[in-house]
């Protein structure tokens, strides 16, 4: 089942990065299955199959079969035979310990390159949107909006990732950061302090990105990302837990 939270950053999503061939049956399909996978309602580690998504989503064996391949190829799922065999079990991509440092190392060292490049590339327009994006989350937050004040945190990392100017970059980090939404997804408790503090968090972000000051700005995005990071396992309870506290990432 959809929640409002899901259908205002899952939107964004789309509105700031939406897939090539938005207009086909198998885009569609990637999408609407996609978006299963990343609101959990397709859980992690789950084994589906064609015929069931076809069934529930009411599309045909090409789309659906076209929609799995593509999800395959950013890691959402995985094809059990290791091969791409029509009638196979397929796997959500389940969601481990190593699963959630890989990722958030990745999107640490990433992020550190689009915010470097942000600071010589980011253009007038972009440096506003920046600065004034966060503008709404206190209306937001006081009607209970937790959803979009959550997309509005998306929309703030896109506008770094479009303003490095490099769309190899720029391509990878919305895809790390859909992987990050559905760990959020695991964790989400709807507390409207927490949002307010991750929201804070990135005045000073703002602040360094507008004085240019790319050595202040590399050190609050390691931070921040780190911080995130910790946040996210305390998040997760379970026999893993003990083995939680020992998982670091590196910062070069």
């Amino acid at each position: 089942m959809k929640t409002r939270a899901s259908d205002a950053i899952i939107d964004l999503i789309d509105s700031e990065h939406r897939p090539e061939g938005g207009g086909t049956q198998g885009a569609s399909a990637y999408r609407e299955i996609r978006r299963a996978i990343l609101e959990c309602r397709l859980a992690p580690g789950s084994t589906i199959d064609e015929k069931s998504l076809m069934a529930e989503f009411g599309f045909g064996r090409t789309p659906v079969r076209e929609a799995l391949l593509r999800l395959s190829t950013v890691r959402l799922v995985h094809f059990l035979s290791g091969q791409a065999i029509p009638g196979q079990a397929i796997q959500v991509a389940p969601v481990g310990l190593q699963d959630i440092r890989d990722l958030y190392e990745d999107r640490l060292h990433s992020e550190r390159l689009a915010a470097f490049l942000a600071v010589k590339r980011l253009t007038p327009e972009r440096m506003t949107a920046l600065q004034h994006n966060f503008d709404a989350v206190p209306g937001l937050l006081k009607a209970g909006k937790i959803g979009d004040a959550i997309a509005l945190d998306f929309r703030f990392h896109s506008l770094i990732y479009q303003g490095s100017n490099n769309s190899i970059l720029s391509d990878h980090l919305h895809n790390l950061f859909t992987h990050s939404y559905r760990l959020w997804r695991l964790t989400y408790t709807g507390d409207k302090k927490e949002m307010a503090e991750i929201i804070k968090s990135h005045e000073t972000i703002i602040d360094a990105l507008t004085k240019r000051n790319a050595e202040k700005l590399d050190a609050l995005i390691v931070e921040h990302i780190s911080t995130a990071f910790e946040h996210l396992l305390n998040g997760i309870r379970g026999d893993a837990f003990s083995a939680i506290g020992r998982m670091k990432l590196i910062a070069l």
